[in-house]
């Protein structure tokens, strides 16, 4: 792919990213303020630190709780949110490889922990809740730790999907000074206006910016699947797609630097999709008609309280910037008839408008689903029942975000945790493992054990739950029914509902060779009551057999005594 075609294919996916933008401006104006590459290609001179169109804040708070609970309950710091399990069944029973794999996953979240990822992933939390689209760089870094994210604003970036619906192709202008895309690439590379503004002494320099256009496509680099390529797409000051067409000594210009990547570096999820859009919808745009209104009530009511305690007035002409309104001031008149009186008696209705606020701003949460949330507390004087009810109404509510938490893990965890292991596997931050285990390695599967993605389980838990509760009342009336369970089965499909370690549960091997020797101990048990009972009735017979002889001499000797 050379420059012209890059610009041209870039342009294809602006004029397809084009109808969302509209309501992307609007998301950054009422509820993301900070976030949103939208209005021009120069780098803003100062973020946006609050909206000015925003009086209520209420958007802005309910969206922090969905963030700080999504992070929370998927991708907590605190404990394990994913397990690493072989695909293939013979090399998940085997102990050496089950270690390795435990360690491995270790050493991820060791690594994970010290890169930048937990702070990178509540911007991602905020782009993808929000604007409904999230785009995080997933790369590694030559310093002490071995990852390096970097969350993406909506509007920097476009995004194409293959067939499959996967998002495959991504196209980032990067807005960088003069002087640090010469630290970067160098100056052979480079135009000349480029050179001529990093040259220059005057430290306004930096604020004239360079635009990079980056391509990641699904394009072979020597065995890598994905081609990155940097291009220097223009200066500051043009605020619209740039035309090869009409600047033809463009079609030369060489990528700046060009490289592979195994796996595609940039993991993106949609929060949900409308139709054959690629890109998604979030919980902004379902809250955003609400947040608008929110405004219009809250300035109409800030504009009853100054008009009613400063209302328009009638005023003498003669007082014509003479009047004095403040606490105590004094207005002199020649007239005594002459006063000065409101133009207008007030009549809001101030309950009014607070009850329909407080209605907005409720559904405004809930769209946010604060109402799941933020129902964890209890009542510590609640009886076990209530508490039983409560808990059960919250996994119900869980169901509710069951759609996007599986939609989330196919498009971003997944890809992301796959990369990250084939990083540290590529970099040598992995155990050893012996030659004799190369044809038993195969894939990984990777499974989310977060307390989100838990719940979206507890449904098939509940089930095998109720299955164990009838057939222990059916064993009353038949012990014939258990043998048609399989407890081991059983206790295996909660382990993995559970997310439980599997250096809990014991390996089938083990389970055997503890099973043999119980039997074995049971038959040695068995066989050793047989003899006991044996030598107890051989000594009862010759106890019997020792009475009757004796009996019988008795006999005798009486006889003998009776005769004589």
């Amino acid at each position: 792919m050379n420059f012209q075609d890059a610009v041209l294919q870039y342009n294809q996916l602006l004029q397809e990213r084009y109808d969302f933008v509209h309501e992307w401006r609007q998301l950054s104006d009422y509820l993301l303020p900070s976030r949103g590459l939208l209005h021009t290609y120069n780098r803003p001179q100062k973020r946006k630190l609050s909206p000015a169109k925003v009086i209520n804040p209420t958007g802005s708070d309910a969206l922090g709780v969905l963030v700080a609970e999504l992070h929370s309950r998927l991708t907590s710091p605190s404990r394990p949110w994913f397990k690493l399990e072989w695909d293939n069944p013979e090399a998940r029973q085997d102990e050496f490889l089950d270690w390795w794999l435990q360690d491995a996953q270790e050493r991820m979240f060791a690594e994970l922990a010290q890169s930048n990822f937990y702070s990178s992933i509540l911007s991602f939390y905020e782009e993808w809740t929000g604007f409904g689209t999230g785009s995080m760089f997933v790369g590694e870094n030559e310093g002490n730790t071995v990852f390096q994210f970097d969350t993406l604003s909506i509007g920097e970036y476009v995004i194409s999907v293959n067939y499959q619906g996967v998002v495959d192709t991504l196209f980032r202008t990067i807005i960088k000074s003069p002087r640090a895309v010469v630290d970067e690439f160098g100056k052979n590379s480079l135009s000349d206006s480029v050179k001529r503004q990093a040259e220059k002494t005057n430290p306004a320099r930096d604020n004239l910016n360079v635009i990079l256009l980056e391509a990641i496509t699904p394009e072979k680099f020597e065995d890598k699947s994905f081609t990155q390529r940097i291009f220097e797409y223009t200066i500051s000051g043009n605020t619209g797609s740039l035309s090869v067409a009409q600047q033809p000594a463009l079609k030369e210009r060489k990528a700046l630097r060009t490289r592979g990547f195994y796996e595609f570096p940039y993991p993106t999820c949609r929060w949900s999709t409308l139709g054959g859009d690629v890109y998604g919808v979030g919980r902004g745009s379902r809250a955003l008609p609400d947040i608008k209104r929110l405004q219009e009530i809250d300035a109409a009511f800030l504009m009853a309280i100054h008009k009613e305690v400063e209302p328009p007035v009638n005023a003498p002409y003669l007082m014509k910037n003479q009047l004095n309104t403040l606490p105590g001031g004094m207005n002199w008149f020649n007239n005594p008839n002459q006063k000065i009186t409101k133009l207008y008696d007030m009549q809001f209705d101030y309950q009014g408008a607070a009850a329909a606020g407080e209605r907005i701003e409720g559904r405004i949460k809930k769209a946010f689903y604060n109402d799941i949330f933020l129902s964890t507390s209890r009542d510590p004087n609640a009886t076990p029942f209530k508490a039983a009810e409560v808990a059960a109404k919250e996994r119900e509510k869980m169901t509710r975000l069951g759609p996007v938490v599986e939609r989330a893990q196919h498009e971003f965890f997944l890809p992301l945790i796959n990369r990250c292991f084939n990083i540290m596997l590529r970099r040598g931050k992995f155990a050893q493992v012996p030659e004799q285990y190369a044809n038993a390695v195969s894939g990984l599967e990777v499974t989310m054990i977060s307390p989100l993605a838990q719940a979206q389980k507890l449904v098939a838990l509940e089930s095998i739950e109720n299955f164990i509760v009838y057939a222990g009342q059916l064993a009353q009336y038949d012990q014939e029914v258990l043998d048609r369970v399989d407890s081991d089965h059983i206790l295996q499909e909660i382990a993995d509902i559970s997310g439980t370690s599997s250096k809990v549960l014991r390996s089938d091997k083990e389970v055997d060779q503890i099973r043999q020797q119980r039997a074995a101990q049971q038959k040695q048990q068995q066989e050793l009551q047989q003899q006991m009972m044996v030598q107890q009735f051989q000594a009862e017979m010759a106890k019997k057999q020792a009475d009757v002889g004796k009996t019988r001499a008795d006999i005798a000797e009486t006889v003998r005594g009776l005769n004589g």
